[in-house]
């Protein structure tokens, strides 16, 4: 039995919703929004840190990033 091939499209974030250029733009406006000086940036350095090829989730992130930067929730 073989399997059915599946191709998957993320169309409304990618194409409809998504106002920044960059996927790391949001960071920014996430700073911004919150007043949180650095957020961007530690938020980049946080998922670089974990990131070894393999998967993660959004959660593995935060929890890094609030370990990393001693910040809380």
């Amino acid at each position: 039995m073989t399997r059915p091939t599946v191709r998957s499209f993320d169309f409304v974030d990618t194409l409809v919703a998504r106002r920044c250029e960059h996927p790391f733009a949001i960071f920014e406006a996430v700073e911004r929004a919150s007043g949180h000086a650095g957020f961007a940036d530690m938020r980049i350095r946080a998922e670089r840190a974990i990131y070894d090829g393999g998967e993660y989730a959004i959660g593995d992130v935060y929890r890094q990033l609030t370990a990393q930067f001693a910040i809380s929730e």
